[in-house]
């Protein structure tokens, strides 16, 4: 009996032995591979240049996608006409392009991707939702870089440097300079105004140039802020700068355009 219990035994210990191996073993293979596609999903993403998915891109009947950088970081806002507005959240790479982890209309997370699908077409794909309204997988095809008119000019009706108006309707004693309407387009802003360009101690002025309609160029490189007295200037979007400036005009507060390259590197709306 004895002799038998311990046969039990080993024969126990054997199939312990084995099962554990083979768990071990399958275990291995699974982290293996999950190793080997985190390996993939990296080197894809690596391979994927941000810098060359900066500027605008339309879809005339779907939406608007404009991604743009701050230095070191990346921005990018989508428009989905008659449905969504999105310009907060992490942008990143993606397998083949851009990934947007953003927040939806309903406060939830979403995450979108933006990829280019041939030579000039792009597709924006729902990869991640929990809103009812925009379902996993959707797609809007054929969104196209809007970048015609940069491309005809390159450089902005004033030459390069820095210039200065106010936002008010008249002329002012402390101010000649005046600016009655500001409008942002997808590669420029076009700016009803008189400026003085003034050098780079920001007093000294160095030229005047009257009242006229001014086209600027901007990129996705441009930057658009607010600020004044001794506090950190707020820099916005392009979009959140046009609302602000439309609130801002006729107050007199001080509209600063610095263009460089023929393209405008920063506007500021000054106090």
């Amino acid at each position: 009996m004895k002799k038998l219990l311990v046969v039990l035994c080993a024969l126990a210990l054997t199939a312990t032995a084995c099962g554990n191996k083979e768990e071990a073993v399958n275990n291995a293979e699974a982290t293996t591979q999950k190793a080997e596609e985190n390996k993939t999903t990296e080197k894809a993403e690596s391979a994927i240049n941000l810098d060359e998915y900066i500027g605008d891109y339309v879809n005339e009947e779907t939406g608007e996608v404009t991604i743009s950088k701050d230095g070191d970081s990346y921005a990018m806002s989508v428009t989905i006409y008659g449905l969504a507005n999105m310009d907060e959240g992490q942008v990143m790479p993606f397998e083949n392009g851009v990934a947007f982890y953003t927040i939806d209309p309903s406060g939830s997370p979403m995450t979108l991707s933006f990829s280019k699908t041939d030579d000039e077409a792009y597709t924006l794909k729902v990869e991640s939702s929990s809103w009812a309204d925009l379902e996993n997988g959707t797609e809007y095809e054929g969104f196209r870089k809007d970048n015609a008119d940069v491309a005809v000019q390159g450089t902005s009706d004033l030459e390069d440097g820095v210039y200065y108006t106010t936002l008010s309707n008249e002329p002012a004693e402390y101010a000649k300079e005046y600016a009655t309407s500001f409008m942002l387009e997808s590669d420029h802003v076009a700016v009803d105004a008189s400026f003085s360009k003034i050098a780079d101690d920001g007093f000294t002025k160095l030229d005047n140039f009257e009242n006229n309609v001014y086209n600027i160029a901007i990129d996705g490189n441009t930057k658009f802020l607010a600020g004044g007295g001794e506090g950190e200037p707020q820099y916005m979007s392009a979009t959140e700068f046009n609302d602000y400036i439309e609130q801002c005009m006729g107050s007199g507060l001080g509209l600063n355009i610095i263009i460089k390259n023929g393209v405008a590197e920063e506007i500021g709306i000054w106090s």
